[in-house]
């Protein structure tokens, strides 16, 4: 049960998974790693626990990047997901 995926039925042991799917997330057991997309060689593990439990992806790693790199990609994707947050908020608020 564990290693599939509950929304779109895809079998992740299997290197299965199903592009758009949330729950999925883009990767089926394994990816690069998130905060460097792979830069520092990394590869990250789902917790498919979960990933299931949340329908969305969850993964478990560090990135091998030093520590002043690391925070620099971690602070460029925070602000790039908050401007895309403020803008659909934005978005929102024009549409009502």
């Amino acid at each position: 049960m564990w290693n599939k995926c509950i929304s779109c039925n895809a079998t992740w042991s299997d290197g299965q998974f199903t592009p758009g799917c949330q729950e999925c997330g883009g990767y089926a057991l394994s990816r690069p790693c998130p905060i460097c997309s792979g830069r520092c060689q990394a590869v990250w593990n789902r917790d498919t626990y979960m990933s299931n439990k949340m329908k969305s992806p969850f993964w478990n790693g560090d990135c091998r990047l030093p520590e002043p790199e690391k925070q620099t990609y971690l602070v460029r994707t925070f602000v790039e997901n908050t401007e895309d947050a403020l803008v659909d908020a934005m978005n929102d608020l024009c549409g009502s």
